[in-house]
């Protein structure tokens, strides 16, 4: 699981936070996730499953890496040859 807010924003994506209905919103709605909820959304589409509903601990929320590239559409890479550090690397 990694922080959504952190990689969005490096990602010049707005991010929202809905406390009424306790769902993010990326680039005013075109995404949306639901805290729980194994719902991702992106515009109109039908809700899309992943591995794992994300979740708000300590005020930060957290998703799935796939979330980036099932629901985002982008090509992640990890590097992990440096077992203390995990290196996410995000283009489209």
């Amino acid at each position: 699981m990694v922080p959504i807010r952190d990689i969005a924003e490096a990602l010049k994506m707005t991010v929202e936070w809905n406390n009424e209905t306790r769902s993010i919103l990326i680039n005013k709605g075109i995404y949306t996730i639901r805290i729980d909820d194994n719902s991702y959304i992106k515009g109109k589409m039908i809700p899309v499953q992943l591995s794992e509903a994300p979740i708000l601990k300590d005020n930060i929320t957290y998703v799935p890496i796939e979330y980036f590239t099932e629901i985002q559409e982008l090509i992640v890479n990890i590097d992990t040859s440096d077992t203390s550090r995990l290196y996410l690397y995000l283009a489209e």
